[in-house]
């Protein structure tokens, strides 16, 4: 078996903190599988389970709980609870304004049928 890289030993702080992500409704279900994957597989507190037990349990492939793990260690738990994005990810600087999405529905006006346009179907 191969020695674990790797070892969770989370604080006395973050303990609750992961246990109320899991608790909250609202919490993104990534955000509450990479939780559940550190408590699981912390050190300090309670049981320690094997790595492939804790992947398998939680349903997750063994490299996504690894990285999870790994984040946490080489960085802190936020980077671990976060989503990792790129630069171009967020297309709300792409969105249309006003006077494009007037355009757009006169094009689409323009492309029905003639009777339709001059109210002859019902709808």
């Amino acid at each position: 078996m191969r020695p674990i890289k790797y070892s969770v030993a989370l604080t006395d702080d973050e303990v609750p903190r992961l246990k109320s992500l899991l608790k909250d409704k609202t919490t993104n279900q990534t955000i509450q599988k990479r939780s559940q994957i550190l408590l699981d597989a912390d050190i300090n507190h309670g049981e320690t389970h094997q790595r492939k037990e804790i992947a398998k349990y939680h349903r997750v492939a063994p490299s996504t709980m690894a990285r999870v793990i790994r984040l946490f260690v080489n960085n802190n738990l936020d980077k671990a609870l976060t989503f990792k994005r790129g630069e171009d990810s967020n297309h709300s600087h792409q969105k249309i304004d006003g006077e494009a999405e007037a355009k757009i529905i006169s094009w689409f006006a323009d492309l029905r049928p003639r009777a339709m346009r001059a109210g002859h179907y019902a709808y």
